[in-house]
């Protein structure tokens, strides 16, 4: 049997736990079927996202285009903010397909 220490944030626990407790799990259970699906899914089991509601992927692609339109780079169509959020709105939609950074998280 192995065993497994991590330093979280206490108040995250207490939430976690609070959660769990209403599920019937402890946190030791949770992380064991955690492990276990990420061992099935050959992978991370769920869809990571940041804050922004948009993959890691995502942020790093509008990042990147940030930068090549301040320099002038790849500069070739204008979103009015509509537009702009439309376009925002389509890619939160998108599920990534086994993307390599998906599968680094």
């Amino acid at each position: 049997m192995a065993y497994i220490q991590l330093r979280i944030d206490d108040q995250l626990k207490s939430k976690v736990q609070k959660i769990l407790k209403k599920m019937g799990l402890s946190l030791s259970d949770a992380i064991r079927v955690y492990l276990q699906q990420i061992m099935i899914k050959k992978g991370i089991p769920f869809q990571v996202i940041t804050e922004n509601g948009l993959t890691l992927e995502q942020e790093l692609e509008i990042i990147k285009r940030e930068k090549e339109a301040i320099a002038g780079k790849n500069v070739y169509i204008t979103h009015t903010p509509e537009e702009a959020q439309r376009l925002l709105d389509s890619w939160k939609k998108k599920k990534p397909h086994g993307s390599k950074m998906a599968q680094k998280i």
